[in-house]
């Protein structure tokens, strides 16, 4: 019996460290997918990950050697458990995550030629010491924990550094703006907000607790797209020709973690069996899924504007419309009016690749060929990406004429958002309108209801 034992012990450690591994592997593969700039080299990337995973030994000989009279109890109230949080676990955390990066800055300068190379390297550090962390969890926790651990704390282990990350971000390509002591304060701000994380789940393990910290999640989830956006934006690289497949990089998320569910509920199985693992993994499935579909689609949407610095602000990745940010329910009067629902954040793949057409000429085709208000395909180009109302994008055009090339109509085209996006070639579905404003009275607050629709088109 006890060599029965010692066997399936061995079998879970096996299982634990796979799972552990994979997730590790699905986020920096999203770094690989998103990187599409300057893309960094996979040995660096090993390297980063190697010395994160390495990280967790200073922290064991930190809590080893330290005196005793070093050492903060937890007490009872929030207030001291929040302080032991912030100086006993996430300040000793963020520094040793921190320290790979702080490697690179000193020894592999050249590795580190855009922003998001900052936050690349960092994250996949956190990575590493979260692999460690995730295995030890697993060990003394069991499998019912995977999902929380893998989607929860995988990528609050990548936002909090990145804060520390973002701050040296702020101070090499955006000087004129910040002082060096940017960096230090979003140091402690990535301390924090670690230790925020970790209060809500110790004075709150219950479902309140659980909801809270879901909520808490998905504001440091929409911080962290924005500051990854900005590093996109601001890269020495960019190029609207350049862009980061949404559609892909979702995919390959919601695979990858079909894949840790399915090992969660092996795992669930070998440790309570057959009838306790189906309930285990029901309890947890629908609040898992929800978490994964926000969190594989917004951090595949990215709005890309060269130098553009988006401010950081607290906001829900999702927001629920009464209208629809998009002209699908756009008749031939442009009433705009239409149903409600749930909106990720983000442009989509379509709106992206409309981008990679900036400043350039293309064919701008009807979609039916009977039915038609231009008649026939023209050459157009895509002059300029304009925010309006809520911040909706839309592109101004120059719809050139067949008969006299040098004339042209400003219109303005936006992306299908609903239904069927592309044609079966692959190419982006928008609607062509018009504004009676002219462009340069078209702002920020310009709403909506002021573009005609006037025939859908696909570009070529």
């Amino acid at each position: 019996p006890k060599t029965t034992v010692c066997r399936k012990a061995e079998y879970m450690i096996a299982l634990y460290i796979v799972v552990a591994l994979l997730v590790a592997a699905v986020w920096v593969d999203y770094f690989r997918q998103i990187d599409v700039f300057d893309a960094e080299k996979n040995a660096h990337l090993l390297l980063a990950i190697a010395l994160g995973a390495c990280t967790v030994l200073p922290i064991f000989a930190f809590e080893y050697f330290r005196p005793a009279d070093f050492t903060l109890a937890m007490g009872p109230t929030w207030g001291e458990i929040f302080l032991y949080f912030l100086v006993e676990v996430a300040l000793v955390e963020e520094f040793c995550k921190l320290l790979p990066l702080l490697l690179f800055m000193r020894f592999n300068k050249k590795a580190l030629s855009e922003p998001l190379d900052y936050l690349l390297y960092v994250s996949v550090s956190a990575l590493g010491f979260a692999a460690v962390e995730n295995v030890l969890y697993y060990y003394y926790n069991g499998s019912a924990i995977i999902d929380s651990r893998s989607l929860l704390s995988t990528v609050g282990h990548m936002f909090d550094s990145s804060l520390a990350a973002y701050g040296i971000i702020l101070f090499r390509f955006h000087p004129k703006k910040y002082h060096w002591s940017i960096m230090p304060l979003f140091f402690l701000a990535g301390v924090l907000a670690h230790a925020i994380y970790n209060t809500i789940i110790g004075v709150a393990p219950n479902l309140f607790g659980y909801l809270l910290l879901v909520v808490y999640y998905m504001f440091s989830l929409s911080l962290f797209v924005v500051i990854l956006n900005n590093a996109l934006n601001n890269s020495p690289h960019f190029s609207y020709a350049k862009v980061v497949n949404s559609h892909k990089v979702t995919n390959r998320i919601i695979s990858a973690y079909i894949v840790v569910f399915t090992l969660q509920f092996i795992g669930l199985m070998a440790e309570l069996g057959w009838e306790e693992a189906i309930y285990g993994i029901s309890a947890s499935t629908y609040s898992s899924v929800f978490i994964l579909s926000i969190v594989s689609v917004r951090l595949a949407r990215f709005t890309l504007i060269e130098n553009r610095w988006f401010p950081l602000k607290l906001e829900m990745p999702f927001e629920i419309t009464s209208t629809y940010l998009d002209f699908d329910e756009y008749g031939p009067q442009g009433n705009g009016r239409g149903g409600g629902g749930i909106t990720i954040k983000g442009d989509p793949y379509n709106e992206t690749l409309i981008t990679s057409y900036y400043q350039q000429n293309f064919q701008l085709v009807p979609a039916q060929k009977r039915f038609t208000r231009i008649g026939y395909p023209h050459r157009a180009y895509l002059d300029q990406k304009i925010f309006i109302e809520k911040d909706v994008a839309v592109y101004r055009i120059k719809l050139f004429s067949a008969t006299h090339p040098n004339t042209y109509d400003v219109l303005y085209v936006k992306p299908k958002r609903k239904g069927q996006s592309f044609t079966k070639k692959g190419t982006p579905i928008v609607a062509l309108v018009s504004c009676a404003l002219p462009p340069e009275e078209i702002t920020e607050q310009t709403p909506m209801r002021d573009f005609k629709f006037i025939e859908w088109c696909f570009l070529k």
